[in-house]
Formats: structure tokens, C-alpha cells, sequence
């Protein structure tokens, strides 16, 4: 994982180390493993653009430290922020910036040497590419520059134009707020850097020059671990009879699905099926085994720690809240996860202010900060669940249960130091508490817990700071798996063809919404965030199913949205209590959201962050 910054001015402008001086710091907490910087020169007409390349790197992959900006022998640049999980060949011990980078230079040849489709070859190739990513390269050769981030825009990329400057970078100052915005995921862009007007280095005038070239996640395809050809066809029996739902899958039994039966396609069903118990097996089976390689690829992939007496430390953590997604993740990390390493759970709580009993003030009457009248709390909800849900995990396990508290006066100072920036450049009430939520929850400070011979929680460390560099979390399972309130309103309003359309959108928006916000949140305490659920094989199974089997409205909240997650939580994975948890948001869980205002609207512009 890594921190990328590239600005292109005119030469000797002398506007630009400011600029530097804000920007590049931000990006240095993201890889405290190497800083390098370099320039390169580009004739223009009679000027000359001067290009500046800015990478900081935090060591995963490889067996030593790959620092960047990457320099091949024709002398091109690579600033590379991003994990290949497949698609490429890339071995566990190898570097995959370094790959990559072998793969560019052969392309970067075929275009010096006008092999017809070496531009679009350029777009196959991080079509290819399974993981998060986003990059810079610059091909001294031919003077262009490509740039861009992953489908789902699981790692932040940011353009921006201040005073004759041209940036790109994973991060920017909020003080440019107005000048930047995110770089639209799903395609690559391609600069002719001789074709600039150097004296305009707007935005507009940047976008309008960079040449777009789309990638895309491919179509779902059958294989061995796919059932996709076993419900090519249909026959349909709706509505389900009026009988009372009974437990288990019942519901899900009034439709066979035949192989070779042409009269209905899959498409026309729009989710108005059901399939039979064994099938529904067989799915369930699949999703757990698609999920747990996407687990595995993202755990096996993390150096494995030193020992600390006698011990390994802690390689991963998780966003933990004790909803189904992080507790489905954790469980599933237990099967990769060496069995002597402890994995860090990790569960953030905003102040509750709670009125005194009667009884009770004599007690808290001498406290600092108190009023005689209220008292700081941290029970919020997803304390509550967190706390439930770690027990039901494997108690062959250290798990370690962090409660990382968060007062008011904490949360106004980091976000006015920190934590505005990194929000940037969006701008929302929602942006600003779930921002600010992920940024606490990922630093990672806080009380440690860990589960005794009884199964309970007991203090272990009052100041406990979790040392790992990766962290999981559950992001992508709602879109996929109908999850939102607004799936059951969707589908109460429109039926199975408004939820099914309603899940796509999200799907196709989700680079837009918050991917960027939450790697940059993440990723400034030097550690690398990953999507198991965004697995691009996890994306395709799903999108191969049913709507219906995924997620159904007609039963009760905490059953029916997200409906295969949570039979396999339960059947597969013997994860009761989390199972039957209805949908919290992490603004609400935290109760974030009620700490300075409860009355404000998601989608209002947060004069906070200003």
C-alpha cells in the first residue's frame, strides 16, 4: 500500500512547494516504509512542464522493501498503490509493483514500436487485474501519462488544480476542497503530455485532454466452483401460498431449476424464483467457499509478524462491530490466520451522555466534567453486539476485543487536525460521521480485552495499540446482498425488478460513495485496508444468483435482507447471535450520529468540515 503524489506545472513555477508541503505529508502516514521523490522534464513548444513523483510505501509485498517511484531501464515511472490478488501471475513472495512494471515496459515497447493495439492492451491489463488499485505511470518515451483507480475504487485517487499546479494524489488538503474531486473509477485515463496547454492546467482543461479507456469487471462465467450451470433455466410458481414462512428454507422451495430447459431465461426471472433445498445447498456451499478463498488470498498475502516472547504479534485486524459481515470475516480469517497469531477486533464507540439515577449521584457527584446530572456511557449498540458476537467465534483462538472509546472533545480536535483532510473532497454530514468513525476505529487505540476459561470478557491492557498492518472489513455485502432499509422500501414499492435494479445501482455507484473516503480514513495510520466481499470472484458469483436468493423482503428484518449470509453464518458457520442481527450502520452503532447534532440529513453539506 501506498501514498502517490504527482503534480505537473510549468517550469520555475514558483507557486509550487507550498503545495508540496501540505500534500506530502498527508501521504507519508500511508507508507512509513520509504519516501522518495524525483522530477522529470517535458518539452513543450518552447516551454518546458516540469513533472514531480512523490511515493511513500508501506512493505507487504516481497521479501524487502520496494520503493517507489519505480524506475524501468527506459527510464518510465511507476507510482503503484494497490494489491494483485490474481489475474496476473504474481507468487507469494513476490513484489507485485515489480510485476506489473515488467508487464508495462513490454507494453510501453509495443507502443514505441507502433504494434497496432498495444493502447488498448494497456486497458486489457488492468482489466486483468484482481484487487484494489490505483496508479501514475509515465512513459518517458512517448511523454504520456496513464493514470487511474480499480472498478470499485477501493483505493483513493484524487485530481485537483491549484494555482497552475496539476496534482494527482491519494490525498489531498481540505483547503483545496473546491479544486478537487475524486477520479471516476471503471476506466484509465491517458495524458499526451505535448498536447497540454501549458498555460491552462485547470481542471476542466486537464480532464478534457486525458483520453478515457474503460475496464470492467468480465461476465460471470460457469466453472467447477460455479452454479451457474445449474440455473441457466426456470420454470416459475409465484406467489408463494399464503401458508405461515416456517424456519430454514422452506420458502425457497416451490421452483425447480432444469438445466436444459429453454423456454425461460434466467434474466426474464428478475429474482421472482425460488430453487429447491438442494440447491440452495449447493449455493450456500459455493458462496462460503468463494468468500473463504477471498479471506485467504487477502491473509496469506500479509508478512507474517515477528515474535514478541516467544509469540508472534498480531498480522490482522478487523472492523469489527458484531453485525454479520465483520463477524462472518472474522470467523472466515480463522481458517487462514496461523493458529498461534491473535487477530485484533476492533470496536469503536462514541460518548453517550446518560442521566444519573437518583440513587446514584452522591457518586458521581465529585467527578471532573460532570454535571451532576449526566454521565459518559459507551454502551452504544455496536459495543453492545461487539461484545456478544466475539463469543460465539472458535475459542481455539486469542482474539483480542479492542473498545476503543471516543469522548467529544477527542473527535472535534482529531477532525479539525486530521481528519477534515483526509475526508476531502467530499463533503456531506454522512461523510463526516462515518469518516470520522473508520479513522478512530482504524487507529486502533483503546482498552484490549481477551475471552477466559468462562468465555467472558476480561480486561487484559488499559492502553492497548494495535500493530497490525492489514484490516479487514465488511464493506460491499450490503450492495450485493440487499441489505439497506431502502432494498425492503425498493421492493415493497416496485417488487422484485425495483430491488434487483436498486442492488445494481449500488453496485455500480459504490466507487463514487465511499471507497476513496474510507482507504484514505484507513490507510493514514499506516495500515492497508482489504474488501473481501469486493473480491472481483466473490462480485461475479453473486451476480450470477437470483435476486431472491440473496436477499428477500417478505420476512422479517434481521432474517430476510441479506438472507445467504446469514443462512450460512448460522447453518455453516454455527454464528447464532450475529445471524439474526438486523442492519446497523456504523453512524448509528456508534452513535456518532447523535454526538453533536441528531438532527441533520446524510446527504446535508457538513460545515464541520469546512
Amino acid at each position: 500500500m501506498c501514498g502517490i503524489f504527482c503534480k505537473i506545472c510549468k517550469r520555475l513555477e514558483v507557486k509550487t512547494k507550498p503545495i508540496d508541503d501540505n500534500i506530502i505529508p498527508l501521504i507519508q502516514n500511508r507508507g512509513p516504509d520509504s519516501c522518495q521523490s524525483l522530477t522529470r522534464i517535458v518539452k513543450v513548444g518552447s516551454d518546458e512542464l516540469e513533472l514531480t513523483f512523490c511515493s511513500t510505501v508501506l512493505h507487504l509485498r516481497g521479501e524487502s522493501v520496494t520503493k517507489q517511484p519505480l524506475i524501468n531501464s527506459n527510464g518510465d515511472v511507476l507510482l503503484w498503490n494497490g494489491e494483485i490478488f490474481g489475474g496476473l501471475d504474481v507468487g507469494l513472495h513476490e513484489n507485485d509493483t515489480e510485476i506489473l512494471m515488467r508487464h508495462l515496459t513490454a507494453i510501453s515497447q509495443e507502443m514505441l514500436e507502433n504494434v497496432e493495439p498495444a493502447e488498448k492492451n494497456m486497458a486489457d491489463l488492468f482489466t486483468k487485474i484482481q484487487g484494489p488499485w490505483a496508479f501514475v505511470f509515465y512513459q518517458k518515451s512517448l511523454n504520456k501519462l496513464w493514470y487511474g483507480r480499480d472498478y470499485f475504487g477501493r483505493r483513493s485517487l484524487i485530481q485537483s488544480s491549484i494555482d497552475g499546479n496539476f496534482l494527482l494524489t491519494s490525498a489531498i488538503c481540505g483547503d483545496f476542497r473546491e479544486e478537487s474531486e475524486e477520479i471516476k473509477a471503471k476506466s484509465i485515463y491517458c495524458l499526451n503530455l505535448v498536447d497540454l496547454k501549458i498555460d491552462d492546467l485547470s481542471l476542466p482543461a486537464f480532464k478534457e485532454a486525458a483520453k478515457p479507456f474503460e475496464i470492467k469487471i468480465l461476465p460471470p462465467k460457469p466453472n467447477k466452483h460455479s452454479l451457474l450451470g445449474s440455473i441457466h433455466r426456470c420454470t416459475i410458481n409465484y406467489p408463494p401460498s399464503e401458508n405461515k414462512i416456517s424456519e430454514g428454507l422452506e420458502h425457497l422451495a416451490n421452483i425447480t431449476c432444469f438445466e436444459n430447459d429453454s423456454t425461460i431465461d434466467l434474466a426474464d426471472c428478475v429474482g421472482n424464483l425460488s430453487i429447491n433445498d438442494s440447491s440452495i445447498e449447493k449455493i450456500q456451499e459455493q458462496f462460503l467457499q468463494v468468500l473463504s478463498d477471498s479471506v485467504r488470498t487477502r491473509v496469506e498475502t500479509i508478512p507474517r509478524p515477528l515474535l514478541q516472547d516467544g509469540n508472534p504479534e498480531t498480522s490482522l485486524g478487523i472492523l469489527f462491530s458484531g453485525g454479520i459481515d465483520s463477524v462472518v470475516l472474522a470467523a472466515l480469517a480463522h481458517r487462514h490466520v496461523p493458529p498461534n497469531e491473535s487477530i485484533d477486533l476492533i470496536n469503536v464507540a462514541f460518548e453517550e451522555k446518560k442521566k444519573i439515577p437518583q440513587n446514584m449521584k452522591k457518586k458521581y457527584a465529585n467527578k471532573p466534567g460532570n454535571d451532576n446530572t449526566d454521565v459518559k456511557s459507551f454502551n452504544v449498540p455496536d459495543r453492545l453486539t461487539g461484545k456478544e458476537a466475539v463469543k460465539e467465534l472458535p475459542e481455539d483462538r486469542q482474539w483480542n476485543f479492542i473498545e476503543v472509546d471516543v469522548t467529544l472533545e477527542e473527535l472535534q480536535a482529531e477532525r479539525k487536525s486530521r481528519i477534515n483532510d483526509l475526508v476531502c473532497p467530499l463533503n456531506t454530514v454522512l461523510d463526516d460521521s462515518i469518516g470520522c468513525a473508520i479513522w478512530f476505529a482504524a487507529r486502533g487505540m483503546g482498552k484490549r480485552y481477551g475471552l477466559n476459561d468462562e468465555n467472558e470478557l476480561e480486561l487484559v491492557d488499559e492502553c492497548y495499540k494495535s500493530k497490525v498492518k492489514v484490516l479487514f472489513t465488511g464493506m460491499g455485502a450490503d450492495e450485493q446482498l440487499g441489505g439497506y432499509a431502502r432494498h425492503r422500501t425498493k421492493y415493497e414499492h416496485g417488487g422484485w425488478t425495483a430491488l434487483r435494479n436498486e442492488m445494481k445501482m449500488e453496485v455500480d455507484r459504490i466507487s463514487s460513495r465511499n471507497l476513496g473516503r474510507d482507504d484514505r480514513c484507513i490507510s493514514d495510520h499506516g495500515r492497508e485496508t482489504r474488501f473481501p466481499f469486493l473480491d472481483e470472484n466473490v462480485v461475479r458469483f453473486l451476480d450470477s444468483l437470483p435476486v431472491c436468493v440473496k436477499s428477500d423482503p417478505r420476512l422479517e428484518r434481521g432474517y430476510g435482507e441479506k438472507i445467504l449470509l446469514r443462512e450460512v453464518a448460522e447453518h455453516h458457520l454455527k454464528l447464532n447471535f450475529a445471524s439474526r442481527l438486523p442492519k446497523r450502520a456504523i453512524q448509528f452503532g456508534s452513535r456518532i450520529a447523535k454526538l453533536e447534532s441528531g438532527k441533520e440529513k446524510g446527504s446535508e453539506k457538513c460545515e464541520r468540515l469546512k
